[in-house]
């Protein structure tokens, strides 16, 4: 019974909510209604969906070297501004930097490591590349590596200017903020 505008939806990056893909999901799987229910959500989250929609976007330089590196090794190609091939776009570049944590790491911990080893090397990892627009770092108690969050929102039906994904697109609502204290 909850008309457009009574409730307030917030979405994070947990299980990729927070990105054009899975968000779609919610027009293809419960149609209209639900779409229209969730024009308007707010999400907070790491990730930067629908910076490709800005106009003057440049790619982030980490994600076009994971990229073309994939696509050198016979990987298809995918292209930052593409809205088809974005968010593959983006899942290589994350994939990319999460196989660069795990070698940084296993570099750090020396021959033969531990566990402890392991754990240690990440959270001193330091300043480190990221697939997407938010740059992140490891230290001793931060075990986690955005250093920043982004605000976007929801939009249902996307402006046909604004690029969307299936009918639904994300876009950002300024730049990223440090998480709060």
């Amino acid at each position: 019974g909850f008309q457009p505008g009574q409730v307030q939806f917030y979405q994070v990056g947990y299980n990729a909510q927070s990105g054009d893909l899975v968000s779609s999901k919610v027009l293809t799987f419960a149609g209209e209604e639900a779409a229209a229910l969730y024009n308007g959500t707010e999400i907070i989250a790491a990730g930067a969906t629908g910076t490709f929609r800005q106009p003057g976007y440049t790619p982030p330089e980490f994600g076009e070297m994971c990229n073309r590196e994939y696509q050198e090794a016979g990987g298809d190609v995918y292209t930052a501004n593409d809205p088809v091939t974005n968010s593959a776009y983006g899942a290589t570049a994350g994939a990319c930097s999460f196989v660069r944590i795990i070698a940084r790491a296993i570099d750090a911990a020396g021959p033969n490591p531990t566990r402890e080893d392991l754990a240690s090397a990440v959270e001193n990892l330091g300043a480190l590349d990221g697939g997407g627009e938010i740059l992140g770092s490891f230290e001793p108690g931060k075990y986690s590596a955005p250093n920043a969050l982004n605000r976007m929102t929801w939009i249902y039906p996307c402006p046909e200017d604004m690029i969307p994904f299936d009918g639904i697109c994300i876009v950002p609502e300024g730049g990223a903020f440090p998480f709060p204290e």
